[in-house]
């Protein structure tokens, strides 16, 4: 098996910038970081970014396309554990999300698949 780095790449990155997109509409919306729904959005957002990325990484893939959407979404789980250390998550929050990261990213793969087939 080989796996792509440009398109695991380019998923992350997708799905950074959707997430940078995603925390200015919730601060014009005016949820603030002292607002109750503030998780429950973020956690909505980010993984329909974390779908999106993983779309981007299926149709990027020439190859193993579904084993480099797994691994793009390892990757995603590891990056969300450091941030959720660096930062001062709720729990649930952390869990959560830690458990739907890899289920999304396949979400978005099989999106791409749907879409070339």
């Amino acid at each position: 098996m080989r796996l792509n780095v440009t398109a695991i790449g380019l998923g992350i990155v997708s799905d950074f910038v959707l997430s940078v997109l995603g925390s200015i509409c919730l601060s014009l919306a005016g949820i603030t970081t002292g607002s109750p729904e503030l998780y429950i959005w973020s956690l909505i957002l980010g993984l329909g970014a974390i779908a999106a990325g993983g779309y981007v990484t299926f149709i990027k893939s020439p190859t193993h396309t579904f084993a480099n959407t797994v691994t793009f979404g390892i990757a995603e789980v590891l990056i969300g554990v450091l941030v959720a250390v660096a930062s001062s998550m709720p729990v649930w929050f952390t869990i959560t999300s830690a458990v739907l990261i890899i289920p999304a990213s396949l979400v978005g793969g099989y999106l791409g698949k749907v879409r070339t087939a």
